[in-house]
């Protein structure tokens, strides 16, 4: 019956969201690993090169062929250009906060984008969209407050207030706001992977600057094997991602993207001791309420004049 070819399991799209978080965070534990003494710039071209590696791969096996006019069209490498600026900076604060605290000061990009379209597009401000906006922002102030400035190596290098480290995943939301304004200019027919593998591209060379300032080292075997498992579980949670949104309704498993936070504090604790305080979790839970609302605001506003935002993209590939 025709009315099968359409349905929707929202069950299954929601376990296989879940994995792709999860794998999302694993990706995250060995780019740490790494990053305690290689740069930045170094972990985006080895990892790089490898998920390229990856993705063509992935393009092979599913058919897809290669055109240059796509891999290059200029709203792709303007997107990948964004994406290269928020890689580095979540790399960096990740070296410099507690996961779970980098994870959540990132996710304020939902609440920031709603601002930007309300400002830059004249999509309609509706009060509940406007109390998300003031909650998330809330719960920033609380994350920012309630964060010690705790290194690696547990000690507390500032006692209140905002760190100058946090400004990195700050960073990395407006960074991200930015790629996702410009993915809505991408021409539709353009596969979601070919957008990913000119990300991946622009990524990698992005890192090859990063030579005339920082002190690239010899690559050992555990740093091969971290990068390639980071390379990897990226790779398997875009899978997981793009199988989930084909499966399910956005509206319903959207959220789900938000136990990136979960996992990240769970390995926080698990291999780094990091134990978020009451305040950082009320923060948090602020931050994961409003990027609620706004999805239930969007979901709800469908067909009401809003722009189409399309599917959301992966927190950060």
């Amino acid at each position: 019956m025709p009315a099968k070819a359409d349905h929707k399991d929202n069950r299954a799209a929601l376990l296989i969201m879940a994995f792709s978080m999860l794998s999302l965070s694993i990706a995250d534990i060995f780019i740490r690993l790494t990053g305690a003494d290689m740069p930045v710039g170094q972990i985006l071209v080895v990892r790089g090169v490898m998920l390229v590696a990856m993705l063509i791969a992935i393009m092979h096996w599913q058919g897809i062929g290669f055109h240059k006019k796509q891999l290059t069209e200029p709203w792709s490498m303007l997107r990948g250009i964004f994406e290269l600026g928020a890689a580095t900076c979540f790399f960096t604060a990740i070296q410099l906060l507690p996961l779970a605290v980098a994870n959540t000061i990132a996710f304020i990009y939902p609440i920031l984008l709603t601002l930007a379209s309300i400002i830059l597009f004249g999509e309609k401000a509706r009060p509940l969209r406007l109390m998300a906006v003031v909650i998330g922002f809330g719960g920033l102030v609380l994350v920012a407050l309630n964060n010690q400035g705790m290194g690696n190596d547990g000690s507390a290098d500032v006692v209140q207030g905002m760190t100058s480290a946090m400004i990195f995943p700050l960073l990395v939301a407006f960074f991200l706001v930015g790629r996702d304004l410009v993915t809505r200019k991408i021409d539709t027919s353009i596969s979601p992977i070919t957008v990913i593998l000119t990300t991946s591209v622009l990524v990698t060379l992005g890192g090859f600057p990063s030579l005339i300032w920082e002190e690239w080292i010899v690559i050992t075997p555990f740093h091969w094997f971290c990068l390639a498992m980071a390379a990897a579980t990226v790779a398997a949670s875009f899978i997981a991602y793009v199988m989930a949104i084909r499966l399910g309704e956005m509206a319903g498993i959207a959220p789900s993207q938000y136990l990136l936070i979960v996992w990240a504090s769970m390995w926080g604790f698990l291999i780094w001791g990091e134990v978020p305080n009451l305040g950082g979790l009320m923060g948090a839970g602020l931050i994961i309420a409003a990027g609620l609302i706004i999805l239930w605001c969007e979901g709800g506003a469908k067909g009401k004049g809003n722009i189409n935002r399309g599917p959301p993209a992966l927190p950060l590939e």
